[in-house]
């Protein structure tokens, strides 16, 4: 059985019924389900299911340093309350329109709700050991939030990115296929003490 059911999807979120052309059985999906793929070399990229079989899943979201062949783990959010894990192959990947296909090699593991993809530990500038530059208290690392809300309710939360230059009319597109180069991932580290913010961006994001 794949990894939703055909019989009870999630009742809060819209589904479609995907025509059943190929030798897998596909599975009624909820499009837009929130995917997270961890890498081996730590880094986690967020995507969501286009596409569904027993055997394998289509994804839309960042392709950043995917390749045919590798092999990767990737968690499934059905719901607030389920989250899956496969073990999965990619099969191929379109870096421009930003998908790719993966076969699962593992039956789904359910994993705790609580279960987090935190990726590989950022690089801590020099700065911060030496606290707040204000009051000298400790910093704390964190991020800034974006929200994104989606159907039935859902949010997806993205973190802040820096991109060099200034922006301009069609820097970014909706689609997600003409996005901003040199990105790197803003870290940002707050004192417990004044709740000071400090900003940096030393780690690329694609």
């Amino acid at each position: 059985m794949g990894l939703l059911s055909r019989n009870q999807p999630p009742r809060d979120l819209p589904t479609v019924a995907v025509p059943d052309t190929r030798a897998a059985r596909r599975d009624d999906i909820t499009i837009g389900v929130s995917t997270f793929a961890e890498l081996p070399s730590g880094d986690v990229l967020e995507g969501a299911v286009r596409d569904l079989s027993d055997t394998g899943a289509k994804i839309a979201g960042a392709t950043d340093g995917l390749k045919c062949g590798d092999r990767i783990r990737i968690i499934f959010v059905v719901q607030s309350d389920q989250k899956v894990l496969y073990q999965c192959e990619i099969k191929h990947v379109n870096h421009e329109d930003r998908v790719y296909g993966v076969q699962f090699l593992t039956k789904p593991q359910t994993l705790d709700p609580e279960y987090q993809s935190v990726g590989k530990e950022p690089t801590t500038p020099a700065a911060i050991k030496q606290g707040c530059p204000r009051c000298l208290g400790v910093l704390e690392l964190g991020y800034m939030v974006e929200h994104i809300h989606l159907a039935g309710g859902r949010e997806s939360i993205v973190p802040s990115e820096w991109a060099p230059g200034r922006a301009s009319r069609g820097s970014v597109s909706t689609s997600g296929k003409h996005r901003p180069p040199g990105r790197r991932r803003v870290d940002t580290y707050r004192c417990a003490t004044c709740g000071h913010l400090e900003f940096y961006a030393l780690e690329p994001n694609g």
